[in-house]
């Protein structure tokens, strides 16, 4: 997850914020970190959460996730269980990747229209977005500055720890503390978790 343009992460982050918002008058959200992803998912959006081998269209491409508006699914997918396994935070970030994709991009009434996998790396501003909107989702901004309130980020323990508390890889946390505006430790490695 690269640094977001700002024009992206403003409604992105917006969007966000409006369903963490639907999930505490749902009482589904106390407020605190980690956010309920998955409760989030299937009860207040009435998605259902599956796994499922998934391909990419490209060899060598990793595949995560999927979502299918119509059939109101969140894909997960089956060859990457080992990945999902060995990576903390990966599904929960995944997952809250394709509700991106499903609540910014899934068009009313269109029905019908192709699964798109999502691969890791995918630079296509749908995949910009979806990151940001799993980012501000999963590390909304007022819980981290709440989390991060008087602590060194540049330190790598104070990363794996607000990592931790927010249920997300050290990788995720980093990238989300650097579009926040915090430092972040400088031998930052993009395969660090």
């Amino acid at each position: 997850m690269p640094p977001i343009p700002q024009a992206v992460s403003v409604g992105v982050g917006d969007a966000a914020s409006r369903l963490l918002e639907g999930a505490r008058r749902a009482s589904i959200w106390n407020g605190e970190a980690p956010i309920p992803v998955e409760l989030i998912t299937e009860s207040l959006l009435g998605l259902a959460i599956e796994w499922a081998p998934l391909v990419g269209r490209e060899a060598g491409t990793i595949i995560l996730g999927a979502v299918d508006a119509e059939a109101r699914v969140v894909y997960l997918n089956e060859n990457e269980r080992l990945l999902f396994q060995r990576t903390i935070g990966l599904e929960r970030f995944t997952i809250g990747h394709e509700l991106g994709h499903f609540e910014l991009h899934a068009t009313p009434g269109r029905a019908g229209e192709e699964i798109t996998p999502c691969g890791i790396g995918d630079v296509a501003r749908r995949e910009v977005e979806a990151e940001a909107f799993s980012a501000c989702l999963l590390m909304p901004e007022e819980l981290v500055r709440q989390h991060t309130h008087g602590t060194n980020t540049a330190l790598w323990p104070r990363v794996y720890s607000l990592r931790e508390t927010f249920g997300v890889s050290a990788t995720a946390m980093t990238y989300r503390l650097r579009n926040l505006g915090y430092r972040t430790p400088e031998r930052f490695r993009t395969d660090a978790r």
